[in-house]
């Protein structure tokens, strides 16, 4: 009787999967505004963008709206089990973007962020927490995102990202990491990059990077190929021209360009099973952006949905990938209030293993609310320091006439407990350091307090509970 019952329950919830290959997609009428790259502009009306369902069989009949008591929405994306569907929304044309979660069925939606500030760009992890980013503005640091973590039965919502960046349009890899899009803004603003980290924060690093004359556009996203494909332009063009991928197993190999559009641009896209993508495209002589299945390997594209009274943007399609991301358990330590960084020079522990040369240099710290730092290294090159957790810095190498000769790194941070390894000074590092022990460790720590938290996500009122490690 309890079988039968709990089958009852499901039964009149509706919570049926959705068949594998149903399409979900970013329904606007033609007439409104669409940004070109794929992001979600907070600053314009995109009123009538639904989340629609198409019908799988045949897509240009009507579809099912699943926001239709929104003002507008877009960026969804499909939970693991296929019941759910996860969003960013405006309730009216003046509210803030938020994020929302709804059944595929259309039944049950929810509200997840709080309206202080715009949320965007949400996905779900496999244990069915979900991320999002949240736009900050501070009068010196500009305007940048954070990357939160949130439980949504109980609200629980923490950032991960601790950075002066503006960190946008995350998604898991299948190794259970989120790999995102990140922009530095302070001390000056850079190209965008990907970055992949863990969903407790740690392990924050550059995935790869778009080549000197390119940009990437909006987000990043792996197949079940091993491959880690986003859109990229000229610097100087406005909309994405060019689909990419690079392996996963070496992603500072060069990029493999699949498809590239002279006129036309290229606004967003949805990895397919095998070789395909659904793209969401605009031809040079069309009004519209329609949806086009994009073959990986011969580069043609065939038209999959076009209507002259809409755009259709930021495709999902259900059952594309096949495998379900990995579920990280937590390297955090909560009885610890600080980290541990080891900073390792590949040439000087080599020169200085073979050939006895010391290092010649120092390490300037830089820091959001302290004077920058000078530590000597061991003659190996190698710097021990303790941090405190959630408080970014950066590196740089100077030389004996105070001249920076390598850097400024990324910034970067130590969650509680965490032991985070340094090694190299170029993004595209391919010099191993000596197999060695770093001399540095045979000595105590160099502690870095009170070098600044980012409290530039302060006020967006989101944070719940405490940083990491401040409930010691």
């Amino acid at each position: 009787m309890a079988m039968i019952a709990l089958l009852f329950f499901f039964l009149l919830r509706g919570d049926k999967a959705l068949d594998d290959g149903t399409v979900i997609v970013v329904r606007t009428q033609a007439s409104e505004l669409v940004p070109v790259s794929g992001l979600p502009d907070m600053n314009s009306v995109r009123g009538m963008s639904d989340i629609v369902v198409l019908n799988s069989k045949n897509p240009s009949v009507s579809p099912r709206i699943l926001s239709d008591k929104l003002y507008s929405a877009n960026s969804p994306y499909l939970s693991t089990d296929k019941t759910s569907v996860i969003f960013a929304a405006k309730r009216t044309e003046y509210s803030n973007w938020q994020i929302f979660m709804i059944r595929t069925n259309g039944r049950g939606l929810k509200e997840l962020s709080g309206p202080e500030t715009n949320c965007f760009d949400p996905f779900f992890l496999p244990d069915q927490r979900i991320g999002y980013s949240c736009i900050w503005e501070h009068p010196s640091m500009g305007s940048g995102s954070t990357l939160y973590i949130q439980d949504p039965e109980s609200g629980n919502t923490k950032p991960i990202t601790f950075h002066p960046s503006a960190d946008h349009s995350g998604s898991m890899l299948l190794d259970g990491r989120i790999i995102y899009t990140s922009r530095q803004v302070f001390p000056s603003e850079t190209s965008p990059v990907v970055k992949a980290i863990r969903p407790d924060g740690t392990a924050n690093m550059r995935f790869f990077t778009a080549a000197e004359d390119q940009r990437i556009h909006g987000g990043v996203r792996e197949n079940g190929d091993g491959k880690i494909l986003f859109l990229t332009s000229e610097v100087d063009q406005e909309g994405a021209k060019t689909v990419q991928s690079v392996s996963y197993s070496n992603p500072f190999e060069e990029p493999v360009t699949h498809y590239r559009t002279e006129n036309g641009f290229i606004h967003s896209f949805h990895p397919g099973k095998e070789s395909d993508l659904l793209i969401s495209y605009r031809e040079e002589d069309s009004e519209t952006i329609g949806l086009y299945k994009l073959n990986l390997k011969d580069g043609s594209i065939d038209l999959y949905l076009n209507s002259p009274g809409y755009h259709y943007t930021d495709p999902v399609i259900a059952g594309a990938v096949q495998s379900v991301p990995k579920v990280l358990p937590s390297s955090l330590n909560p009885s610890m209030n600080y980290g541990i960084a080891v900073i390792v020079d590949p040439v000087t522990s080599y020169l200085s293993r073979n050939k006895g040369s010391n290092a010649e240099f120092r390490i300037l710290v830089r820091s959001l609310a302290k004077a920058d730092t000078l530590l000597t290294p061991a003659s190996d090159g190698s710097l021990y320091i303790k941090l405190d957790t959630a408080s970014p810095i950066q590196l740089s190498k100077i030389d004996s006439d105070g001249r920076i000769t390598e850097g400024p790194t990324d910034w970067f941070w130590v969650m509680p407990g965490e032991r985070s390894g340094f090694a190299g000074w170029n993004p595209r590092q391919y010099t191993a350091p000596a197999n060695q022990v770093p001399l540095a460790i045979n000595e105590p720590a160099a502690e870095l307090f009170g070098t600044g938290r980012a409290e530039y996500v302060n006020h967006i009122g989101l944070l719940k509970t405490n940083y990491p490690g401040d409930e010691n």
